[in-house]
């Protein structure tokens, strides 16, 4: 969690810098909270629940993203890739049997 805790200065930076001349501080917040929510769900699943929960909450962080939050000019493969790495990629590491 920790890891994952550590993305929040990204999210931060592309709220700061990108989104607009002004700080974009719902997007932040959102994506933020989103993120931490996410992971901390997916984290607590049951073993054999923690891939398919990841795949699940990564498309709702995506869908939240792209419809009610919108792009961001120039890096929307951001929120895509973020969740994909931290909640698929780390947070359900692969099951070993």
């Amino acid at each position: 969690m920790t890891f994952i805790g550590l993305h929040v200065c990204h999210i931060a930076l592309v709220a700061m810098l990108f989104r607009g001349p002004d700080v974009d501080w719902a997007y932040g917040l959102i994506v933020s909270g989103l993120l931490l929510v996410c992971a901390i769900v997916v984290v607590t699943a049951p073993q054999l629940l923690k891939t398919p929960v990841a795949t699940m909450l990564y498309l709702v962080a995506v869908a939240v993203g792209l419809y009610w939050l919108g792009l961001t000019p120039g890096l929307e493969w951001f929120l895509p890739a973020l969740f994909l790495k931290l909640l698929i990629g780390h947070a359900a590491p692969l099951q070993r049997l």
